[in-house]
């Protein structure tokens, strides 16, 4: 048989087409991903299905906006319990295909935690910083989020950040860095938004839910505003830029690597758009 992935149960219209194919599914699956990486998702899937605790509660255009949430949150605390069973946690493809396999399309309220958060981090945090913040966030004793995107240009009020409604207790915000009277634009700073202990938003800080959207209803996108709000001068992420104590500021060696994890997300985000499109060609 050329199509390997029929199964009993299968709609019986899908598998009389399927049925009909005329090239074998695995070699072009080898085409797409190359012939390790596709051999590897092959493996992936069978080992998710053994889990039983991965599997969806009901199908996932039953679910409401609360429970995909929920089932999010659920899930991701299966997958950490036997990721190193079913991935190589160094491989971003593996990664990729294990979090859709689980998740499906609608996406789950800590993605930005690790796709943006994390690596915000890593490319922006000193080594002193790294030792206060990147450990913890890998072990997520503490969640974050990126919060750049606004509801219009240079308002107070961040608008549609990931694992911000509800999930997040810090975030990287970029906000413009003032120092000595002079504007020197975005930079990264690390903000704790709610108590660790009891998730409450810290004074002068309003945040909360953006409520249900057209799409990727599994993710937390949130809103975030700061009112007379204070932050170390050590929270400035000072890789790259610094501050002194006496306000003087130390530039970066180039005036867009602030925007390192911003760009590094776009990139990922316009190869998914495109395995989107794929699976709408199939499907047509």
């Amino acid at each position: 048989m050329l199509y390997k992935s029929i199964k009993d149960g299968d709609n019986p219209d899908l598998t009389e087409e399927r049925m009909k194919g005329t090239f074998d599914t695995d070699k072009m699956a080898a085409v797409v991903y190359g012939e390790k990486l596709a051999r590897r998702r092959r493996e992936m899937s069978e080992a998710i299905s053994r889990i039983p605790e991965l599997a969806d509660i009901k199908p996932l255009p039953f679910l409401d906006r609360f429970e995909k949430v929920t089932e999010g949150s659920r899930k991701l605390a299966v997958i950490k319990e036997h990721v190193k069973e079913l991935i190589d946690e160094n491989d971003h493809d593996e990664g990729l295909h294990l979090y859709h396999e689980v998740m499906g399309m609608e996406g789950h309220p800590l993605a930005l935690h690790e796709v943006m958060f994390i690596p915000a981090l890593v490319a922006q945090a000193s080594d002193q910083q790294h030792k206060k913040w990147l450990g913890r966030a890998k072990r997520r004793e503490i969640i974050g989020c990126y919060a750049q995107t606004e509801m219009g240009h240079e308002t107070a009020l961040k608008w549609w950040p990931g694992a911000l409604g509800k999930s997040s207790n810090w975030a990287v915000v970029v906000a413009n860095l003032i120092t000595n009277g002079k504007n020197y634009g975005p930079h990264p700073f690390m903000v704790q938004l709610r108590d660790e202990s009891t998730h409450i938003p810290l004074p002068g800080i309003t945040v909360g839910d953006i409520g249900p959207k057209m799409a990727f209803n599994g993710g937390d996108n949130g809103y975030l505003g700061f009112n007379q709000f204070r932050i170390p001068r050590g929270y400035l992420l000072d890789r790259h830029a610094k501050v002194e104590a006496d306000g003087s500021y130390v530039k970066p060696p180039h005036a867009k690597i602030n925007h390192s994890a911003m760009i590094r997300v776009r990139s990922h985000m316009a190869t998914g758009q495109g395995a989107l499109l794929a699976h709408a060609l199939v499907i047509a």
